[in-house]
Formats: structure tokens, sequence, C-alpha cells
């Protein structure tokens, strides 16, 4: 990436503003969001809340004002103070583990999505990724993220008058956004180069800072590559096989490159997708290069691996065929060409085609740990997992297990509403963020007076319809949209009337029309005189699936509908900002997947905010649906899928007609409903503490990071 220009200095009284804009800690600290906000709060909206853009837009003035203003210079003075105490590492539960210095955790991944001021087109793993990193910081372990650059054209959502999901790309500016580049430990800029075909494919570092942690951005972009070789590292979605196998090569190499220029020698490699596995090989290959044979490499080096896969059965993303695996082996490792059949073993899988390579196999045979998602803890799933690493282990015994469940978590500083918190501070205790995976700790949400949670629940609500009217408003300012058009982006919903929100990517699996399959009878739910129901629709279809836009399509045109009376709003360009008034501010989370889908993260982020999920088996996390914290989709078993979205749906409106409507809308005299917000109750407690990132990364941390810093000292 070239062009790039760092803010300009500050008032000498202010000059760490700068600092606090680039380092992502202020997103989920809400003093140092202050200090922005107070700064200049139109200027913040504008900016979609990016402080690294404000600082470039904002006038020289108004610097020079706020620099001699006793109650900003207050804010700011700490925020810089707290990110000053967050830097040092002192006093944090990773501190009270190991007191001595430690050495650092990579921790490898494609994707990382942190915040809307660095827009990724990426897909919920991405999401997992940056909240796994946010829970890190607060927890002080020592953990470096290495990743894929964000692409600089963003794909923005523009739906058509007939609703046709068009994408217009944004060229992002990366001076403009809260990343630098890196630094080599000579003052360098850091860079290198990947055999990666028939020339070299030259590779930027660029830096992101998010508390105690740095995430370091793989970046191909860069004048001296080909053009095909510039969007290498900035596809989130590779969708041929060879592309897709360079991208596996240049993070998997790259990642361990980069580091090593950076100065930072890791003592535990968290591969925490398949397309991260190839780190082992690159790590391999400098070993044998030292004169370790092979066997004894992989033997050292697998006590230090720890991989988690996606998969809930046996490993059938990323799979690539031998001769293209030997081409890069050639290329990027020469060192293990006599060692080849070897390796290609490490990665073999049998499928209906025959054997091919899987990076997946790969990173669960060469480590110390496999963790594999929360929902595959039964038998057979472990045991498909067990069966690829060749391990033959009591499951029941937990401490023997190197295949173990880990459950995705969410950082609740990032996700819990501002309301909601300051429940928390009162009921629970302001304590509450280091007491989040202590479940006994959140018993006491069950006493808290029905009033106090169902006046949060309708202010989230209010804060969602009015944000969603102000969007439509500058839509039409900006775009001149018309009057129908207006309605579907929800100028007609009403702060008081029950909300279910649905928001996810819309593709076959996530069965976006299953609400729509009877629209007389979803109509008559929706426009029920005394007890209407309104619903908030999110979510993109990918650039080039067809079937997914005309599931868009269809959505939008019941926002459209006359007959729905404006009780249906499709929010368009679904982003990380708009998530969050999502999760917070819906009083039901609906998820439709197929089977096989892979687990609402958005169920979850909705439930600890006290929004009950309504979901097919396949959403609910493990042993999550209680019968008192949300509702189970439940249509049985029907002979085909087209005969399973009927029996879904049908389903699906029995429990809105007969649980859902009258247990929000029956209230006392007060106008509170006490069914209601038991629910609402039950929702938070068995959610929080389980699925908290937390819980999450203490479980990595004592299953592996710990042990590794004990066989060091």
């Amino acid at each position: 990436m070239d062009g790039y220009v760092p803010l300009p200095p500050l008032p000498g009284r202010i000059n760490r503003l700068n600092e606090l804009a680039y380092d992502l800690w202020w997103s989920w600290n809400p003093r140092a969001r202050e200090v922005f906000r107070d700064l200049d709060y139109p200027l913040w909206r504008f900016t979609d809340h990016n402080p690294v853009l404000l600082l470039h837009l904002i006038e020289p003035e108004r610097l020079a004002s706020a620099a001699s203003e006793p109650q900003f210079l207050r804010l700011y003075d700490e925020a810089i103070a707290g990110l000053d105490m967050v830097r040092e590492g002192t006093g944090t539960w990773w501190s009270r583990q190991v007191p001595e210095r430690s050495q650092p955790i990579a921790w490898i991944t494609p994707e990382f999505a942190l915040h809307q001021s660095l827009p990724a087109d990426t897909s919920s793993f991405g999401l997992v990724s940056g909240d796994f990193c946010k829970e890190a910081s607060d927890l002080g372990v020592p953990l470096v993220g290495v990743g894929l650059m964000y692409p600089r054209a963003y794909p923005h959502q523009r739906l058509s008058a007939e609703g046709w999901q068009q994408e217009r790309y944004e060229f992002i500016d990366w001076s403009d956004a809260p990343i630098g580049p890196a630094v080599c430990p000579d003052g360098t800029r850091c860079s290198f180069a990947l055999p990666l075909g028939a020339d070299p494919v030259r590779l930027s570092v660029w830096q992101v800072r998010a508390g105690r942690i740095t995430l370091y951005l793989l970046d191909s972009d860069v004048p001296q590559n080909h053009p095909w070789d510039r969007e290498l590292s900035s596809r989130s979605f590779a969708d041929d096989p060879e592309s897709r196998v360079r991208q596996c090569v240049l993070l998997g190499a790259g990642s361990v490159r980069a580091l090593e220029l950076l100065g930072i020698d890791p003592i535990v490699w968290h591969l925490a997708d398949g397309a991260s596995s190839l780190v082992v090989v690159e790590l391999l290959s400098r070993l044998v290069e030292t004169g370790v044979p092979f066997e004894s490499a992989l033997a050292q080096l697998s006590t230090s691996v720890v991989f988690s896969t996606r998969e809930t059965g046996p490993p059938r993303r990323d799979s690539f065929s031998f001769s293209s695996i030997d081409r890069h082996i050639a290329a990027v490792w020469p060192a293990l060409a006599k060692d080849r059949e070897r390796l290609m073993a490490l990665g073999y899988v049998e499928t209906d085609r025959g054997g091919t390579f899987n990076v997946s196999a790969l990173g669960a045979r060469t480590s110390a740990l496999t963790s594999v998602p929360h929902s595959a803890a039964s038998g057979d799933a472990m045991l498909a997992w067990q069966e690829i690493r060749d391990k033959d282990e009591d499951v029941e015994d937990e401490d023997a297990q190197t295949v173990k469940p880990v459950a995705d978590g969410v950082h609740l500083s990032s996700w819990i509403s501002a309301d909601l918190s300051r429940l928390f501070d009162q009921y629970v205790g302001e304590d509450w963020r280091d007491r989040q995976d202590d479940a006994a700790a959140w018993q006491v949400i069950r006493e808290i007076p029905d009033a106090e949670i169902w006046a949060v629940r309708q202010r989230l609500r209010g804060y969602l319809v009015d944000f969603i009217r102000e969007r439509a408003r500058r839509g039409w300012a900006r775009e001149h949209v018309g009057g129908s058009r207006l309605v579907a982006l929800g100028t007609l919903l009403d702060a008081s009337t029950l909300t279910i929100g649905f928001a996810r990517p819309f593709t076959a699996d996530a069965r976006p029309e299953l609400l729509w399959q009877d629209a007389d009878r979803l109509v008559r739910i929706m426009t029920a005189a005394r007890r209407p129901v309104q619903i908030v629709v999110a979510g993109k279809a990918y650039a080039g699936d067809e079937r997914g836009k005309h599931y868009v399509q269809r959505v939008f045109r019941s926002a459209l509908d006359p007959v729905f009376g404006g009780r249906v709003a499709f929010l368009e360009d679904y982003d990380l900002h708009v998530a969050r008034l999502l999760v917070q501010g819906c009083d039901v989370w609906l998820s439709t997947p197929a089977e096989g889908a892979p687990t609402s993260i958005g169920g979850i982020k909705a439930a600890v905010n006290g929004v009950p999920h309504l979901a097919t088996a396949e959403a609910w996390w493990s042993d999550g649906c209680t019968g008192d914290n949300g509702w189970l989709i439940d249509g049985g078993r029907a002979r085909d899928a087209v005969a399973q979205d009927v029996a879904d749906s049908r389903a699906l409106y029995r429990l809105i007609e007969e649980q859902i409507v009258p247990m929000f809308y029956d209230r006392d005299r007060a106008g509170i409903s006490d069914r209601w917000t038991a629910v609402v109750k039950e929702a938070i407690v068995t959610t929080l503490p389980r699925f908290c990132a937390r819980r999450s990364v203490k479980a990595f941390a004592h299953a592996a990071y710990l042990p590794a810093m004990a066989k060091e000292a």
C-alpha cells in the first residue's frame, strides 16, 4: 500500500490523542470513546465513530480550543492514564499466573474483525477472532495476531428499486483508519518476498494496536506485484483452489517470516483456522534445514502448536491436490523435498474422489492440542477428529484429551449495551467484567426487579428504532429514495412493538426465507390490531451468490409490500455498528439455519443482552436451550429439504402465535410482563458466563499456553 499519510502533530497538551486514536482499545472503553465524542460530536457521528478520520478532518482551531478546556482535559487525562495502565500489563489475570515476563503466543488466522473503523468483509470467524484478541488483551495474555490484510475495496451493499443487491466498492484510504506500517527493530518498514509463482510476491506488514495485543497483517497489495498477486492477501473468500492454496502458503510462511523480522519469537503457535496450518510446514522446514531429522523436528514442534477447527465433523474445507502442494514445497520449502511423502501423509484425507491434502488434517496431526467447536462435544464428532489425529483417547478423561471442545465466546465489553452494563454494575457489582465467567456471580440477575429489566429492554428497543429511522432519513437525504423505499428502510417501525431480529449472511444454509413460507399467515401475525409484531432484517449475499441475492430480493419486496403495514424493515449495508444495535435492541433473535450449518454467534451476542433466542437446533449452542431462556423451532424430521422448510416454518409460526406474542403482551397493571422478563433474565444467566470470550481464552491458557510456559521455565 502506497500513499499512507499519518496523522499530523497535535497541540502539546493533547499530543497523545493520536496514540489513543490508533489503539483500538478505545473501541471497548467507554471513557476513551467519550474523548472523541466530546471533541466533536457531529464529526464523530459523520465518521461512523472513526477517531483517526475525525482527527484528519477536524479543524485545527477546535483542537487548540480543546487543549485548554478543563472538562475535555479531564476526559483526555483519564483515557491516557487508562491506556498506560493497560500497556503496563500489571495486575492482570495472566500476570498472576506467570509473574515473570513471558514469550508471546502467536494467534494465526486469515480474518480479524475488530471495529467498523477497520471495515472487513468477513465471516463470523473473523468476529470470533477479533473478540478472542480483545479478551486476551483484557486478561493480559501476551498474544500477537497475524492475518491477511483487509481489502482496500470494501463492498457496500446497495439494493435497487426492485430489491436486487448490488455491490458498490469503496476504495479505503488506510491513512484514515487505525492502522499503520509495522516497523522492524532496526527502524525499517517490515517487508519481504515469498516465492509464490514465477515471480516472488512482495509483502508489506501492517500493524493494528488493540490494548495489550498487536495484530500484524500481511499485505500483497504493493506496486511491485502483478495485479493478480496484489489481490491475493485481501480476498477473504478466494473462490478457486489455486488462489486459495497460494493464500494458505502466504499466511503460513508469511506469518513466521514476518514475526522473525519483527524480532518476535512465539512460545506457542495457535493456528486458529485450517488455512493457518501451513505455519507448521514453515517451522518444520526451518528445523530440517539445521539438520534435525524430520520425525524429530515434528516431535519437537508439536509441543508448541495448538490447532482450532471450525468444523464439527471430519475435515472438508480447504482440500488441495498433492501436485499443487508439491509446487509450493519446491518453491517455498525446498529443505522438505526429501521428506515429501511423510509431509503429504500428515495432510492426507480420503474422499469420494480419492486422496487429497487437507490443511485442517495437517493442523490436527501436528498439534499438541486440537480444539473443536462446543457443538462437536458429542462422542461421534470427537471420535472423528481423534481418528484424524490417529489417537486412541478416553473422551471422558478431560485432562488426558488432546481433542477438546472449546466454545467460541463474545467479548462482553464490545457487545453489552451501556444501559445493561449499568444494571450489572448495580446488581452484580462494578467488578462484573472480572467475574464474567463465574456462573455463581450471575444468579443475582434473577433477583433484579422486573420493572428495571423491563425498562432497560424498552429503552434499547427505542434506541434501535430511532437509529433505523435516522439511518433512513440520511439515506433519503443522500440518495433521494422514494416513499415506499423509505418504508422498507424502517421509517414506520414502532418503538413499543414486539421486534424480531434476523441478521446473518443470506445463504441457502441460513434459510432466510423460512419466515416467509406462508405470507398470509405472517401478515396476520404482524398486523394484529392489539398485538402486532415487527421484523428487522439485515444481511448480505456474497458477491457471486445469485441464489443468495434472490433471497435478499424476496425479503426486501416484503418490506415494500403494503400488506405488511410497514412492519418489515431491511437494513442495507449491514456492518459491525448495525450489528451491535441489533443484538442489543431487538426483543427476539431469530436463527433458522438448516442442518449442518454453524452455531449462531449472533444469537449468543443477543442473549447476553437479554434478547431470547428463537432458533432451530443447529443455531442453538451446545446445551443452550433450557426451555426457559428461549424457544426451539422443532418441525420434526421431514422426508426432504423442501418438506423440512414447510414443517419448520409451521413450528415457527406456532411459537410466535401461541407463546411469544402472548408472553410479551400479557402485562400487569404497571404495563410489565413478568413472564417475559423471566425469559430475559434466564437468557442472560444461562448464556453470559458460559459463552463469554473470557472463558474461551482461559480454556486455551490452561490447556496449552500455561503448560508451554511451565516447560520453558
